[in-house]
């Protein structure tokens, strides 16, 4: 459906368990919601890169346990919540680069081991904590990018072995205590 023309929500029925590589890839002028069925296992590679007319919130459902890189990648008109539940075992680079509009906190599956390059990039909307579970062992190059909106302590987890360049580069509401632990 690359560069389609739809208009209004996009609705991924139940019987969905994969949305494949670049399956909407373009699809700029859908003007709705977008409500992803329970049954997805699997967002693929580019699967909503550059929906960006898409609204509300991401509710991510509990059956999904990998998030491919760039899959929601541009979608900056979804202006609600971001849900991100514990099945979740990967995200990948990219993955909600862009996605500006997305509001609350940010709580991060305890399922995952690292966060990748520019995951949440430029997700500047985003208006809450930021939660890092205490499994993450890496945090990537421009992870949180521009995610000037999140607020209060910054808590790196002393599981943490690297964080990468400008991980958190123009994050400019941290107004609380930031705790790189020792060990």
């Amino acid at each position: 459906f690359a560069n389609c023309k739809f208009r209004g929500s996009l609705i991924i029925p139940n019987s969905v368990t994969i949305i494949d590589e670049s399956a909407f890839s373009g699809c700029s002028e859908f003007n709705g919601n977008l409500i992803l069925g329970n049954s997805i296992t699997i967002i693929s590679k580019s699967a909503l890169k550059n929906c960006s007319g898409l609204h509300g919130s991401l509710i991510i459902p509990e059956s999904t346990n990998t998030i491919e890189p760039s899959a929601f990648y541009n979608c900056s008109n979804l202006d609600g919540v971001l849900i991100l539940p514990e099945s979740i075992t990967t995200i990948g680079g990219e993955a909600f680069y862009n996605c500006s509009n997305l509001t609350g906190d940010l709580k991060l599956p305890s399922s995952i081991k690292e966060i990748a390059a520019s995951t949440f990039a430029h997700c500047s909307g985003l208006n809450g904590t930021l939660t890092i579970p205490k499994n993450i062992t890496k945090i990537g190059e421009l992870a949180f990018y521009g995610c000037s909106g999140l607020t209060g302590d910054l808590l790196i987890p002393n599981t943490v072995e690297s964080i990468r360049m400008y991980a958190f580069m123009n994050c400019s509401s941290f107004n609380g205590i930031l705790h790189i632990p020792e060990d």
